[in-house]
């Protein structure tokens, strides 16, 4: 079904009005949990307006239940960014797989097959065997590819002749813009020593706070699309494809 501009302002246009009556009932001194709704209601009240001025033009206004709020609509505006960036390169990597004709599976899951033939070899009891099979059955990963598994292939295609340094170079990095994601995308940003480890290989430890948890703004969009648009040229022989190392101003 296609919609066409005005249907969508229209709809836009109703849901602003429905999701706004939900501001007095989701603003204090309602409950915390309450609470946290009415910011999302609000972040979304604030993106749907763009949406709808970008459609037809008009300058419509919205305000926040608090006005602490902008920095939750800025959070909302980070967890979109890193995870459709994200998103946006798995699909190119695919394409790339796809365009190619390679083939890819899903490493934890050949992993977990592998361990779980060595296991299965040395059993000796009929109801340790079906122990063996219930369990597979039911705690084997899932067979689709994930990121990694496609760039991992991509990295490796013969026509790109990628050296092991580069080649971990993008790994270092798509590794850190999966942290990224991720920990945006949850309501504890604490990171792990792992995690500020991994930020700091590939040029991101401005995003680690003092107290160890992630920091984000606008400012780091740019470097990072960048250094994506880099790889892109690379793997897709597309342009100069120039490696270097991600940094990320504040």
């Amino acid at each position: 079904m296609t919609f066409s501009v005005e249907t969508h302002v229209q709809r836009i246009e109703e849901s602003l009005t429905e999701l706004s009556t939900f501001q007095p009932r989701t603003a204090e001194p309602a409950h915390v949990a309450h609470q946290y709704v009415g910011t999302v209601v609000d972040n979304s009240l604030a993106l749907l307006v763009i949406a709808a001025n970008a459609l037809d033009g008009r300058s419509r206004n919205v305000s926040f239940s608090e006005s602490r709020n902008w920095i939750s609509l800025l959070q909302a505006v980070h967890r979109s960014f890193f995870a459709s960036l994200h998103l946006a390169v798995e699909r190119g990597l695919h394409d790339i797989c796809e365009k190619v004709g390679s083939e890819v599976s899903s490493s934890a899951a050949t992993q977990f097959d592998r361990e779980y033939k060595k296991l299965f070899a040395v059993l000796e009891t009929d109801v340790a065997i079906e122990q063996a099979k219930r369990f597979r059955n039911k705690c084997r990963p899932r067979t689709h590819p994930t990121f990694d598994d496609y760039l991992n292939v991509v990295l490796k295609l013969p026509n790109l002749a990628l050296s092991r340094e580069i080649q971990q170079t993008w790994r270092s990095f798509f590794r850190a813009l999966s942290i990224v994601r991720n920990k945006a995308s949850h309501s504890n940003p604490s990171l792990t020593n792992k995690e500020m480890d991994d930020l700091a290989k590939s040029g991101c430890s401005v995003m680690v706070s003092a107290d160890d948890t992630l920091v984000l703004n606008a400012r780091m969009y740019f470097q990072l699309v960048d250094h994506v648009l880099n790889f892109l040229d690379v793997v897709t022989e597309s342009g100069e494809g120039v490696i270097s190392e991600a940094h990320c101003t504040k």
